[in-house]
């Protein structure tokens, strides 16, 4: 990776700006194209305020798809990762409510609240005829 340049303002004509990096030459940019790098700067800082750095270690490999991945949807490789996570996170928290469930379910057949199978293949072969039935409730 580069090194960082820093950019100090030059005073030039009116409604323009010059911005000169420290390890080179200067460059003209429009009075309004630095206020909205100023304002995009800001907003960033905001959003840097609201989130922590951790540090990860990644396999050449996972570094190297990133890469890609990050140029190819112009975001960056943080964005990416802090996207992965939160659907991995989603992903592991919706695990778990469906093993609870699954957890409750088991437990209420050991209890002998269950509708059985027959109960419910007799109600559905109902649908549509003369004589069609109510829905089967537990413990019938």
């Amino acid at each position: 990776m580069g090194k960082k340049r820093r950019w100090e303002e030059a005073s030039v004509a009116p409604g323009a700006s010059r911005l000169k990096p420290s390890l080179g030459a200067s460059i003209q940019i429009p009075r309004v194209l630095v206020e909205v790098i100023a304002l995009y700067y800001n907003v960033a800082k905001c959003l840097e305020a609201t989130m922590s750095v951790t540090t990860v270690r990644l396999g050449q490999d996972v570094e190297e798809t990133l890469d890609v991945l990050s140029d190819k949807l112009q975001r960056s490789k943080s964005w990416l990762i802090n996207q992965a996570l939160k659907e991995f996170i989603e992903r592991h928290e919706l695990e778990q409510i469906r093993w609870k469930e699954t957890l409750d379910a088991m437990e209420s057949v050991a209890n002998g609240q269950f509708i059985s199978g027959d109960a419910v293949h007799t109600w559905l072969r109902s649908w549509g005829t003369r004589n069609e039935i109510v829905p089967p409730r537990v413990g019938q």
